[in-house]
């Protein structure tokens, strides 16, 4: 599979999952709130993973989608809100 191909399966992938959609932040109970963080957690390892198999632009791109999927994490773990435009812009969406 070329890598660009790849890529593309592997975002195609996330917005299936619905990562695209989450509404996070304040309102949801807890445990609905950590199931999100683990969706979240689990996205940013398959980010990682792809990387592993990925070479230059590619990925230094899926490097810095999981960087900045790990700092919407913490702000989420610190009690902050992330907007559902924001994982969307992330995305490519």
């Amino acid at each position: 599979m070329k890598p660009s191909s790849a890529f593309t399966a592997i975002l195609t992938g996330v917005l299936i999952t619905g990562f695209g959609t989450l509404a996070l932040g304040a309102g949801d109970s807890s445990g609905e709130h950590r199931a999100r963080i683990e969706t979240m957690e689990h996205q940013a390892q398959e980010f990682a993973g792809a990387a592993r198999n990925m070479k230059g632009a590619h990925q230094q791109e899926l490097l810095r989608k999981r960087a900045r999927l790990e700092s919407l994490i913490e702000r989420l773990q610190a009690g902050g809100r992330v907007d559902p435009d924001e994982v969307d812009a992330l995305l490519g969406k």
